[in-house]
């Protein structure tokens, strides 16, 4: 039975699993799962062709690789100048995450940075010089704790 048209409980199984461990093997996961490898292989496809899968990627420590401050930062954006904002954050090659959110703030936004006093360049010269961001919060990142779905 399929939910909501899209994916039923195998297609679920194998995209949590594929989330853990994106290099699995489709033999593996079809004896993991008790289905055949044409089977895996057929779903894996349909779910990438759906854009269900969006991309395969790595999950990195960033510390392990020089980036020894993380925060996620939050702003809050003049609603006529919202769209404008968000197309200027979405080319900043230093975010390795930006959406767009209901609550406490309007962008959520996450960037690996060498110290904090890199954060704090990255927020005074190209956050806070944008026309139409009004509040800025940042949150440093002590440890992650969880890093993969479930």
């Amino acid at each position: 039975m399929r939910r909501k048209g899209i994916v039923d409980e195998l297609d679920l199984k194998i995209v949590r699993r594929l989330q853990a461990d994106g290099r699995i093997r489709f033999l593996k996961l079809a004896k993991e799962l008790d289905v055949s490898e044409g089977t895996i292989r057929k779903r894996v496809q349909i779910l990438e062709d759906k854009k269900v899968v969006i991309q395969y990627s790595a999950i990195v420590d960033p510390r392990k690789i020089g980036f020894d401050s993380v925060a996620f930062i939050g702003l809050n954006i003049e609603p006529l100048k919202f769209l404008k904002v968000v197309e200027a954050l979405s080319r900043l090659e230093e975010l390795s995450y930006l959406a767009t959110a209901t609550g406490e703030h309007m962008v959520l936004m996450e960037v690996w940075m060498r110290n904090q006093e890199e954060i704090t360049r990255f927020i005074n010269e190209k956050i806070s010089v944008m026309d139409g961001v009004n509040k800025i919060s940042p949150t440093i990142i002590l440890e992650r704790v969880k890093l993969k779905h479930k």
